[in-house]
């Protein structure tokens, strides 16, 4: 017993020696900036399913639900971590282009948001999930049907990143990010074929893979 004790305060010592000496441990925080690419979607849908879409030229009316597309985007991102836990991240995201008909949009979106997770395996991997606000442009050809070109975002992600300590800040980030919003439409009831203004969900994501470097 008497050697245990001698041995936790020898290396009470020496780590308290460490600290003395300006050697703090590590504590996940600094600067970091990265870049992902990977494939994008678009889909859109009434909380009532009953509805179609209406078109603003009254050409043709389209279910909610076949305005849906994948392409391929990016994303650029950097941010700060404050701790293990939590930190704070900018990102402009390119979502590709998504198409129906003689239609299409070419989304772009900006977004501030909390990245908060923990570390594991000695600092070097890091589950996390974003929750933050965006700003999301379509860009249109012509009108969208009614859509409006223009809104905030409710951003959203979850992901992990992978720091291996042998490459010194250089680290790998696999995720899903995006953006929802909830407008309202123009619709027209599938049996009785009426219009009225509806709520419709409209959400942007890319599944990325990554690499990021921290200062």
């Amino acid at each position: 017993m008497k050697k245990v004790m001698a041995s936790l305060a020898a290396t009470f010592v020496l780590v308290g020696g460490a600290y003395a000496e300006g050697e703090t441990p590590n504590d996940g925080s600094g600067f970091y900036i990265g870049a992902g690419f990977g494939i994008s979607g678009y889909y859109a849908t009434f909380f009532d399913n009953s509805y179609n879409m209406d078109d603003p030229d009254n050409t043709y009316v389209v279910s909610a639900s076949k305005l849906n597309d994948n392409d391929a985007g990016y994303l650029l991102y950097a941010g700060y971590q404050i701790n293990k836990i939590i930190g704070v991240e900018f990102s402009y995201t390119d979502y590709g282009r998504f198409e129906y008909k003689k239609y299409h949009q070419e989304p772009k979106a900006v977004a501030v948001y909390a990245n908060a997770g923990y570390t594991f395996l000695n600092g070097q991997l890091r589950p996390f999930g974003n929750l933050g606000l965006g700003y999301l442009k379509q860009n249109q050809s012509d009108r969208y049907y009614d859509l409006k070109d223009k809104f905030a975002t409710v951003h959203f992600g979850i992901g992990g990143e992978y720091y291996p300590t042998v490459l010194k800040g250089l680290g790998f980030r696999a995720a899903m990010e995006g953006d929802v919003y909830v407008d309202r439409v123009t619709a027209v009831d599938e049996d009785t074929n009426k219009r009225s203004t509806e709520s419709l969900w409209q959400e942007y994501y890319l599944f990325y893979a990554g690499v990021q470097y921290k200062f």
